[in-house]
């Protein structure tokens, strides 16, 4: 029952939503604590359009918002594919704080919706509202537009070279791989384009020219030996170039004090990494089957923020730094590298760490080891050669979760023995595989049953 001075107001508002919830829940959310003035003057702009729509009745939420919000609607709405969490915004922002304030502005005048595991939606005719904002730029001219997303759009601005500086996101994620003639001379005229994300597409040449405003740079296929020299994005985060003919990412030292991620899986031709230098802020570097990689760059060891170093299946890895100075270290596989004998020395205090030798040629654990013993949450050396097995370790890592161990040679007494006897200490023991090892019945002890958090077995 609505207060009294809303009462009629109230009436025409739920007459001209037309049976539309959606349309009455974004009314309401936009009229929500505003006085009856505002009220009045909302709904005489409503009954001044001509011909009543759906994309009218939802715009008048979208036509409230601050400049801000509005730019962040419409990259979720036309990229919503990929603008589907929250850290992937602010990758984009590069502001976390803002982009909080701006989601929940939002989801507070239902434009968007906040599921239980934390992803973000956006109603089916919310989101076509949005794209048909952006089409209003230009109708006839996809070019002029700042945000594509449509594959015919896009491949009409680049095999035509009638890009411009409105564009500022492009998106194109195609289902199956093609190949196409680009003339990519086109991004030499789009100067404020920050997200470009092209997946499953090859192209004949590489681009000599990039946008420096680039903040997110995604490209599977990406067809160059390395990114023009020219390139200086100095705001970009994210730099994606899987199954890319990248042999080397740039020569000398680029200050990309933004960059946190890289990512150049598959990159066969890859045989050096960059000097890293200049990106003291990387958290994510993942090079997995760059099955040509040899030279590491020891500044990779100066990487303090890093979190995720994952070289798995770089066959021609043979040697990494000494000593790796990390605070944050999340993840370390070298899982695969069969040339790879020796691991560097983590110097730092990781809160929680995951190592994967698997398949290595990694001979004896490092020493520094042993003062994580209650950050290591997963240890795998399935189809290791650790000629010393560290029983002594195992029985200082309370924290362990997960622990897989590879093949063993049948011998008597069974090598794991001592292992296995010291199971019972492993209290928060989540995962414990131990394929291939040739056990004999017998040889599994009851303290196996003292695993409190024993969740999968695998024998």
């Amino acid at each position: 029952v609505p207060e009294e001075d809303y009462a009629e107001l109230s009436e025409s508002f739920v007459m001209y939503a037309g049976g539309l919830p959606l349309a009455l829940k974004t009314l309401g959310s936009f009229l929500y604590q505003r006085s009856p003035d505002a009220w009045n003057s909302a709904l005489q702009k409503l009954q001044q359009t001509p011909n009543r729509t759906v994309f009218e009745i939802l715009k008048i939420s979208f036509d409230g918002l601050e400049d801000m919000e509005k730019k962040k609607f419409l990259d979720i709405a036309c990229f919503h594919r990929l603008y589907n969490n929250e850290s992937m915004i602010e990758l984009a922002y590069s502001s976390g704080f803002c982009t909080r304030i701006t989601i929940d502005v939002l989801v507070e005048k239902s434009l968007l919706i906040i599921s239980s595991d934390n992803k973000i939606g956006i109603h089916d005719l919310i989101r076509e509202m949005g794209c048909e904002i952006v089409r209003q730029e230009s109708y006839e001219d996809p070019g002029r537009r700042s945000r594509l997303w449509l594959r015919k759009d896009i491949f009409h601005v680049f095999t035509k070279n009638t890009g411009t500086e409105a564009i500022e996101g492009i998106l194109l994620r195609l289902a199956e791989l093609e190949e196409a003639d680009w003339n990519l001379e086109a991004f030499s005229k789009m100067r404020k384009l920050k997200l470009l994300y092209i997946h499953n597409l090859r192209l004949s040449l590489g681009p000599k020219y990039l946008p420096n405003a680039l903040i997110i740079l995604n490209w599977s296929w990406y067809p160059s030996k390395s990114i023009p020299p020219a390139f200086q994005p100095d705001d970009l985060t994210e730099l994606s170039l899987v199954h890319s003919n990248i042999d080397h990412l740039w020569n000398g030292i680029k200050y990309l004090s933004k960059l946190k991620s890289i990512d150049l899986s598959y990159s066969i031709n890859l045989t050096r990494t960059p000097d890293f230098t200049g990106t003291p802020n990387l958290e994510k570097l993942v090079l997995e089957g760059c099955t040509n990689l040899a030279k590491i760059h020891l500044s990779i060891a100066l990487l303090k923020r890093l979190k995720i170093w994952n070289f798995r299946d770089c066959k021609s890895i043979k040697s990494l730094p000494r000593e790796a100075h990390m605070e944050f270290l999340e993840i370390f596989d070298v899982s695969g590298c069969s040339k790879l004998k020796r691991i560097p020395e983590f110097v730092g205090q990781m809160k929680r760490l995951s190592l994967s030798l698997g398949g290595s040629a990694v001979e004896k654990l490092p020493s520094s080891i042993e003062l994580l013993s209650e950050s290591l949450v997963k240890l795998d050396l399935s189809e290791s050669v650790i000629r010393e097995q560290p029983y002594s370790l195992f029985l200082k890592l309370p924290n362990l979760m997960v622990s897989s161990f590879g093949f063993f040679p049948r011998k008597s007494p069974h090598p794991l023995i001592p292992l296995l006897a010291s199971l019972k200490h492993f209290s928060c023991l989540r995962h414990l595989k131990m394929n291939d090892c040739n056990l004999c019945v017998g040889e599994i002890p009851n303290d196996i049953s003292s695993l409190s958090s024993l969740e999968r077995l695998e024998l």
